[in-house]
């Protein structure tokens, strides 16, 4: 699930020098407020302290992650006055069987435990999908795994993953039919960033993959 926090100190920006050390930041407030959200999880990227760190804590434990910040004046030179607001973008990753709704009503209630009684917090509500594990004892899994180690020559790992496809869910729900995910990207390929890319060697060997899963 992904939510915007506004956080508000007052209704207007207010000049550094006059204010400077007296009134509140907005920037400041929301900083440290989600600074603190590793109280709420133990640690960072994780509830579950002392766990293992790729097979627990990057895929089967919840995550809350600040995801984007905007304050104040961002432009080209300064601007030297006081922000009134702060917006953060969070997004909130609950395990699988989990709820992900009442995670984040959690995480809100721990924000706004945070917030100072001054400031004015507000929440917009994003898109949701809830998390599932696939079972892969189907003659499609099985078919997919020859296959990768006919093209590989090698063969396939499966393990947890934490990327989300939110029509699974809905396939799981409504058709109760088998699905197979097989990533064809490599890792590394810097997914969601500005350089996120897929190599050709990739892209030659899941067209061959695809056409004989898909194929006779």
């Amino acid at each position: 699930m992904n939510f915007e926090v506004t956080l508000e100190t007052g209704k207007e920006d207010l000049h550094s020098g006059l204010f400077g050390g007296v009134a509140p930041n907005a920037t400041e407030e929301l900083g440290k407020i989600l600074g603190s959200l590793t109280e709420f999880t133990g640690r960072k990227n994780g509830f579950v302290p002392g766990s293992n760190l790729y097979e627990n804590r990057r895929t089967l434990e919840s995550t809350v992650e600040v995801t984007g910040f905007v304050s104040g004046y961002t432009d080209i030179g300064f601007k030297n006055s006081i922000p009134c607001k702060a917006t953060a973008k969070i997004n909130v990753r609950s395990v699988p069987n989990g709820n992900p709704k009442k995670l984040v009503m959690e995480v809100k209630k721990f924000i706004l435990s945070k917030a100072p009684k001054y400031a004015k917090i507000s929440f917009v509500d994003g898109e949701s999908a809830q998390g599932i594990v696939l079972n892969l004892n189907n003659k499609f899994a099985k078919r997919a795994k020859q296959i990768l180690k006919e093209v590989y020559s090698e063969e396939s790992i499966i393990k947890n993953g934490g990327g989300t496809l939110p029509i699974a869910d809905t396939f799981k729900r409504v058709l109760k039919i088998p699905q197979v995910m097989v990533p064809l990207a490599d890792e590394n390929c810097g997914a969601h960033s500005a350089s996120e890319f897929i190599s050709l060697k990739a892209v030659e060997k899941g067209l061959v993959f695809s056409s004989r899963f898909f194929g006779k």
